[in-house]
């Protein structure tokens, strides 16, 4: 039986797929808010990575955010999600039992440990993401960040700033 479970977004950005020092630093500070809350750190699992950087490839390609983490929009990857469950199905090719995402995009700051932190904070602020990022029984962990100029809300405003998008998918050991 599987179980998904899958948070709204927020918006993030730092150029690269593979990860970066912003990508550890945020691990770092997710792991000091569990450890706060009595939690287990929780360690990279690399099973997580196709599932988060297709969705960051997205998320940059289109400059969107989707809130119901589908993805709809016509892309390089050719392939089209109705739900977070079609794309872990596709892109995971195995049994797994939960996989949670929390995903954000934010205006790019110079000072990284800043960013790291910002990034965070908007997680923690937001209760579905706070509650994602608190799951006693997620062990595993990926996370990568990605830069764009330009950001698309769902109503179709255009933001143009340097935006930083990232994707932080969580998995039950």
């Amino acid at each position: 039986m599987k179980t998904l479970f899958f948070i709204l977004f927020l918006f993030l950005s730092v150029f690269s797929f593979s990860q970066t020092k912003l990508d550890s630093l945020i691990l770092v500070e997710v792991n000091n808010y569990r450890l706060k809350n009595n939690l287990s750190q929780l360690v990279i699992d690399k099973r997580l990575k196709p599932l988060v950087v297709q969705h960051l490839k997205y998320m940059v390609e289109t400059n969107t955010l989707p809130l119901d983490h589908s993805q709809k929009l016509n892309t390089k990857y050719q392939k089209k999600f109705n739900n977070f469950t079609e794309r872990c199905d596709h892109i995971l090719k195995e049994d797994y039992t939960y996989v949670g995402e929390v995903c954000v995009v934010a205006i790019e700051e110079s000072d990284l440990n800043n960013m790291a932190k910002k990034i965070v904070t908007l997680w923690i602020n937001s209760p579905s993401h706070n509650e994602a990022l608190l799951k006693s029984y997620i062990k595993g962990v990926y996370v990568n960040t990605s830069k764009s100029n330009m950001y698309i809300t769902n109503n179709g405003d255009v933001f143009k700033d340097n935006y930083i998008y990232c994707t932080l998918n969580t998995i039950l050991e």
